[in-house]
């Protein structure tokens, strides 16, 4: 059969969730796809689940490789993906029963090089919450077909990297990969591939920032139809100590690929994402640094809001234009003021929790 979609899905220890996910695609209404399981070196139950599958079902086959990490398990997905058109789906999601379904045909009716969907999150508790922050995104508030090289960069890769001084999120338009179609045909055209999310902090950006400049159609569905497994708790969980170097480094990267592009106002953009990382950096120290005492963690804050790059962003940083909640906590930043981001932050999670 000629492959419509081919799905590729990143496999790490996730036993308890797999099931769920393969169903949702298995069940899908569009039959003309393939689904490829990539098992990342799992230690449990996974590539064995994911087995039974393909041995039940034709179009899914199983890739059973070392573990090197999200981007190496969709790198080795797309080195066997034989569809019209690419999508990635991480094995502890799922999706509805007609998505790709509806995602093929407005590609097809477009012309589309990629085409964007809503999505839900799946809190904890097992309710299904339609994600705020997609509500206000421009970009969903209608069906919209976006064309030509400058389009592209002001209205999707623009709102991807990062928001105006005003915004009262960070985040204007979530730059994930997994609720997104892409044709295959210009993936391997440009070459385009997932660069380690060991190196880089945000995968998927990277991704789409050497993909995006080369696409020429991009199509938008309003419907939700990709179910995210969302963890509220997971800022407070875990702690990286090499995440600051990482963010500064992304910053960076991103600094000097987006310089040659024509995309308005991205130095605040790109300004106020990155210092936007920098606040979850110590808040990530308050909340989740068990290994070190107060002391030393007030410290670490300290300096990270030392660094000379992260100093003289804040210097340069209209932080007047912020709302009110981000002006204090900026501010307290800027003048590298600690036991305040620390009590704050306290307050925050408390508050935080309690939702």
């Amino acid at each position: 059969m000629d492959v419509k979609i081919s799905v590729i899905v990143s496999m790490y220890n996730i036993e308890e969730f797999v099931e769920e996910c393969v169903k949702s695609l298995v069940n899908q209404t569009l039959k003309d796809i393939e689904i490829i399981l990539v098992n990342d070196g799992s230690s449990d139950g996974t590539y064995d689940i994911a087995q039974r599958f393909s041995n039940l079902y034709p179009h899914v086959q199983v890739i059973n490789k070392p573990n090197g990490g999200l981007s190496s398990a969709r790198n080795a997905g797309l080195s066997k993906a034989k569809g019209e058109y690419v999508a990635f789906v991480d094995g502890d999601d799922y999706v509805l029963p007609n998505m790709f379904e509806i995602m093929y045909e407005n590609a097809r009716e477009n012309n589309a090089d990629m085409v964007m969907i809503g999505y839900m999150r799946l809190l904890e508790d097992g309710t299904l919450n339609f994600d705020r922050e997609m509500t206000e995104q421009k970009i969903f508030t209608h069906k919209k077909v976006i064309q030509g090289k400058s389009e592209i960069q002001n209205e999707v890769l623009a709102p991807m990297i990062g928001v105006l001084p005003e915004s009262d999120n960070d985040i204007e338009l979530n730059s994930c990969v997994w609720r997104n179609l892409y044709r295959k045909e210009v993936l391997d055209q440009c070459g385009v591939k997932f660069k380690s999310e060991r190196e880089y902090i945000s995968e998927d950006m990277m991704f789409h920032l050497e993909l995006l400049p080369h696409l020429n159609i991009i199509s938008t569905i309003c419907k939700p139809a990709y179910i995210y497994r969302f963890n509220r708790n997971s800022l407070t969980k875990r702690y990286r100590p090499e995440r600051f170097q990482k963010e500064c480094f992304l910053y960076q990267s991103l600094l000097s690929k987006v310089s040659e592009m024509n995309i308005k106002d991205i130095d605040l953009r790109l300004k106020r994402s990155f210092i936007g990382r920098v606040r979850n950096c110590i808040l990530s120290e308050i909340y989740a640094n068990k290994n070190e005492d107060f002391w030393q963690r007030k410290q670490n804050i300290k300096k990270m809001l030392q660094n000379e790059m992260v100093a003289s962003i804040l210097q340069q940083y209209p932080i007047h234009q912020l709302n009110l909640k981000l002006r204090i906590y900026t501010h307290l930043m800027k003048y590298n003021n600690a036991i305040g981001l620390i009590i704050l932050g306290l307050l925050y999670k408390r508050r935080y929790v309690r939702k």
